[in-house]
């Protein structure tokens, strides 16, 4: 599955620049309260990036969703194309303002401060929330994207298990939209 999930990147990427930002799968998930709002959950996952000192949680969401790029924007529109028989609801395109009750591609802002701001949608099949941090990580800041799943029925965890692959791409494809540039000086005193 990770050698599957190595070339899906790669062709929807087109192949890492050299001095990309490196996105971490390896962070702990900042969880707050969503799994409560969603009374469970049945999948975490969470990537994080060095970002720039004085970066809030707001910047962070805006730098991920602002402009999303053309392969993104394909992803989503077959996405929608092909759930649309099935009654599931497909994003909206729009102007990106990161406040809260606003709708940004496929997420609703439910809530939006300098600290935290959580996003997601609610579906027949499935929900997710999704969180927005900026924290300090063992480099400098870091900011971190936390995805809480929970399913409604069987038909949401096939459908999670089927788009996992694309999530997975997304999610590391903008979190290094929102990353520090590579080899900046983020206040430990060196270069990277």
């Amino acid at each position: 599955m990770t050698q599957n999930v190595s070339h899906l990147r790669r062709a929807l990427l087109g192949g890492a620049p050299a001095r990309t930002a490196v996105a971490r799968t390896d962070t702990k998930p900042v969880t707050a309260d969503t799994v409560l709002t969603l009374g469970g959950c049945d999948h975490i996952d969470a990537v994080a990036v060095d970002v720039v000192p004085g970066t809030n949680a707001i910047d962070f969401t805006a730098a991920m969703l602002g402009s999303p790029p053309r392969w993104l924007r394909g992803l989503l529109c077959v996405r929608d194309t092909l759930v649309a028989p099935f009654g599931l609801k497909g994003s909206t395109a729009g102007e990106v303002r990161i406040e809260e009750g606003r709708q940004v591609g496929p997420l609703h802002l439910y809530s939006v401060s300098q600290k935290q701001v959580v996003a997601g949608k609610d579906d027949k099949h499935l929900s997710y929330r999704t969180t927005f941090v900026v924290r300090e990580g063992a480099d400098g800041p870091e900011g971190v994207c936390t995805t809480v799943v929970r399913y409604h029925r069987t038909a949401g965890r096939v459908y999670f298990r089927v788009i996992e692959p694309f999530h997975n791409v997304i999610m590391l494809g903008l979190v290094r939209r929102a990353a520090a540039p590579p080899n900046a000086d983020r206040g430990t005193g060196r270069s990277r």
